[in-house]
């Protein structure tokens, strides 16, 4: 047994339990943050000190801070550290009387003891290693002086040209290699332009358009940096053209494929925002629409529409991509494209924030893009995400109560399990009753800024085997029992009272 105190509370763990530890900690915080005795706000201890002082692994503490980050009930800062969030997830009766199946019982080997989750990561296990380390002894056989001593700014020069080749051949952009820019990813990339965007505008309170939903960490992201939200409605066809603009410094869209809810933006829908961006910047005004191309990698059916860049007659048009969510997440490398006329403004604001691209990994990216090393893999990754997308849709087609409605998608790397308005279930309650089962659901509504947050599951498939699949849809469907159950309990309680 030991403990950690936060204050007048205490955290405790016990080796009998049955419950993995991470767990454990998870379930005695949340009552803590919804009675009040951890306050909004208020800064937990760092995952190393939760773990040295609780005498667990820092793997386990950093599981449980994730967790409870992704249920909306924490609010991950960085440089800064975990703090209570100030906006709660919507609360839940406990449900837990049930004795719960031990989280290990009939699990899969490949599944960890550290937890299931629907992951829509790159599968690591398929990533050809051989050809990395070949690659990163090539790379690394005469690396150029500049890269030694990090003044390259703006990215390793073979890399910003084997970028300009891969855009050609995947997304039939035609780029110089002075438009690239090497970044640490999407997230930086974002900070990067919004930084050179207000510093060109003159704008004291800018604002953007976000699309509602999207990812929590980019809303987060950009808020941090002193710019308004305004949220952009998505239907059937993408993001909605807003009806009146007022002074928006950009648009931030996803066209390729939008995050979470995985609509491909017509072709309507894109020269809608072509248009609108045009019609502004000749009235006076200017507006950038910042195209994240998410996702455009992995097309099961058909073909990627072009990047919204390669009809901008108004050079107004930026794309961001991103390597890490292909290869591997801990790559963090990533490009932004941009037209000739910002590019010295990006340079400026990048040398003040600093690079954080990590330079000695640019060489063997390089080589792997441009000897068809990558070509070969995204192939084959596109094949085996396209058996596992095939499988879990028939998983969740045959065992899912008919309230949940399954988006099938033809793009993606996850899918959408939508919750029929009618349902007395939430994303919530599912996610804290499966939470105790060993598997961990991202919830739809935690992905909503404003507004009224629609409910259902996100469920990735990529990182994923079958049998690890089939582990994590019977956890969801026991959640779903034990809901269920337990509310019958109850109103045949009721029933006997009122007697």
């Amino acid at each position: 047994m030991s403990s950690i105190s936060f204050s007048s509370v205490t955290i405790s763990l016990s080796t009998d339990d049955q419950l993995p530890l991470y767990l454990q900690i998870a379930r005695q915080i949340r009552p803590l943050i919804e009675q009040g005795r951890l306050r909004p706000g208020e800064r937990l201890p760092s995952s190393r000190q939760l773990a040295q002082d609780l005498g667990v692994s820092r793997t386990t503490s950093s599981n449980c801070y994730d967790l409870l980050i992704s249920e909306g009930y924490l609010l991950g800062v960085p440089k800064k550290g975990v703090f209570i969030a100030h906006h709660l997830p919507s609360l839940m009766p406990s449900l837990m009387s049930e004795p719960l199946v031990p989280v290990n019982a009939g699990i899969h080997p490949d599944i960890s003891d550290d937890g299931l989750r629907f992951d829509s990561g790159a599968d690591v296990s398929l990533f050809p290693n051989q050809i990395w380390r070949r690659c990163l002894q090539q790379g690394w056989c005469e690396p150029p002086r500049q890269l030694l001593e990090g003044t390259m700014q703006s990215g390793l020069p073979a890399l910003r040209e084997a970028v300009v080749g891969y855009l050609h051949v995947m997304r039939g952009l035609s780029v110089k290699p002075n438009q690239v820019i090497i970044t640490a990813g999407n997230r930086d990339a974002i900070s990067l332009l919004l930084s050179a965007l207000k510093r060109i505008s003159g704008y004291s309170s800018p604002s953007v358009w976000l699309e509602n939903p999207c990812y929590p960490a980019l809303a987060e992201s950009v808020s941090s940096m002193g710019v308004k939200l305004d949220a952009l409605t998505i239907d059937a066809e993408g993001a909605v053209c807003p009806p009146k603009m007022s002074g928006q410094l950009a648009a931030i869209l996803t066209p390729s494929r939008q995050y979470p809810l995985g609509v491909v933006m017509s072709s309507r829908r894109r020269q809608e925002w072509l248009d609108l961006c045009s019609q502004h910047n000749q009235s006076g005004q200017t507006l950038w629409l910042i195209e994240d191309d998410y996702d455009s990698e992995f097309i099961y059916q058909g073909r990627a529409q072009a990047p919204l860049m390669n009809a901008d007659t108004q050079q107004h048009t930026l794309l961001v991509g991103s390597f890490s969510k292909i290869l591997f997440r801990s790559l963090r490398i990533g490009y932004i494209v941009a037209p000739d006329q910002l590019v010295p403004a990006l340079l400026s604001s990048q040398q003040a924030l600093g690079s954080m691209a990590s330079l000695p990994l640019q060489p063997a990216l390089a080589i792997f893009l441009t000897q068809d090393y990558f070509a070969t893999h995204l192939r084959k990754m596109r094949r085996v995400y396209q058996q596992r997308r095939d499988h879990l849709l028939q998983l969740l087609h045959a065992k899912l109560p008919d309230e949940f409605q399954i988006t099938s998608t033809s793009t993606g790397m996850h899918l959408v399990a939508h919750l029929n308005p009618e349902s007395d279930l939430t994303d919530d309650q599912l996610a804290w009753v499966a939470s105790d089962l060993g598997l961990t659901l991202e919830r739809l509504s935690n992905h909503y800024f404003t507004g009224e947050p629609q409910q259902g599951l996100l469920l990735g498939f990529s990182a994923l085997s079958e049998p690890y699949m089939n582990e994590g849809v019977e956890r969801l469907l026991q959640a779903i029992q034990i809901i269920r159950k337990s509310r019958s309990t109850l109103l045949k309680g009721r029933m006997k009272y009122s007697d």
